[in-house]
């Protein structure tokens, strides 16, 4: 990866200061040590860690709890001279360099929300980690073309992606535009997958890197008259070889929910897919004077 076009410290695509700017975020501080880094966004009397970004968290290089106790006072009294009296922080899947969740208690800080997530290790055969349903489709993904499509191509993917969520009655979550100028700001690190069949798109997702080493499954979506044909079996296939030879060591699936509520079909296909489930859990604490 082209260490001009790579993130901030750590390698995390969302503490990245153009990131913050293309979210338009209301007042940024980023928190780093030799040991950790965080940031919030912060509204009001409120601080989000991070608000437009699938987690925020705590990242950490092998620091013990002594040393979080330490950074953490001194990230606390800064967002209180900031008029902050409610921090909220959602720390990523445990395939992040993130801390224990007890660490979080030892903070002062109460769980507000757990979600279901996983991810996918990418070591050996992605055949020898799914479902034998799932085996059947990937045997059958010749049927379809899949490839890398070029970032000129990002609008009709969008576009694809939007009628694909109007099809399950949710909207899209980032504009064309946010979009548009993250990848522009971030060219290596954004990747279009799709599946087609006689040049129509069947299936696509757009990946990012969100860290050195995890690849983060961003937006996915398949028309529902090509379900019978499983595209984003033989979509994911493709990326696990990408990315796999890559160096990279995960997919993260992210999580899957809508309003805190399970998708439970979504939550089978990425099992049967070898996800692993884990949890995104979002911590709050209130301040005192």
């Amino acid at each position: 990866m082209d260490s001009t076009q790579s993130t901030a410290h750590r390698g995390c695509l969302f503490f990245d200061q153009k990131y913050a700017q293309i979210q338009q975020f209301e007042n940024f501080q980023k928190f780093e040590s030799d040991q950790f880094i965080i940031c919030f966004n912060v509204t009001g009397h409120q601080a989000f860690s991070l608000p437009k970004s699938p987690f925020g968290g705590f990242f950490t290089d092998n620091a013990n709890k002594t040393d979080l106790l330490r950074f953490y006072e001194n990230v606390e009294n800064s967002l209180k001279n900031l008029g902050v009296n409610e921090i909220y922080i959602t720390q990523p899947q445990s395939v992040y360099r993130s801390i224990p969740k007890g660490w979080m208690k030892d903070i002062g800080f109460n769980v507000e929300q757990t979600e279901i997530g996983h991810y996918l290790p990418l070591k050996g055969d992605l055949i020898n980690r799914i479902h034998q349903m799932e085996r059947r489709k990937l045997k059958t993904s010749k049927t379809y073309y899949v490839s890398q499509e070029g970032h000129e191509n990002l609008a009709e993917i969008h576009q694809f992606l939007s009628v694909c969520r109007k099809h399950q009655d949710l909207n899209i979550n980032v504009t064309l535009e946010s979009l548009q100028s993250q990848v522009e700001s971030f060219p290596n690190q954004y990747r279009i997958f799709s599946a087609r069949k006689d040049a129509e798109l069947m299936s696509a997702v757009i990946m990012n890197a969100a860290t050195e080493n995890i690849a983060y499954y961003f937006l996915p979506g398949t028309l529902p008259k090509f379900k019978k044909f499983s595209p984003m079996v033989g979509l994911i296939g493709h990326i696990y070889r990408d990315y796999q030879n890559e160096g990279f060591e995960y997919i993260d699936f992210g999580i899957s929910s809508v309003d805190e509520v399970p998708q439970r079909s979504l939550i089978t296909f990425k099992e049967h897919m070898g996800g692993i489930r884990n949890e995104r859990i979002t911590y709050f604490k209130q301040l005192t004077e």
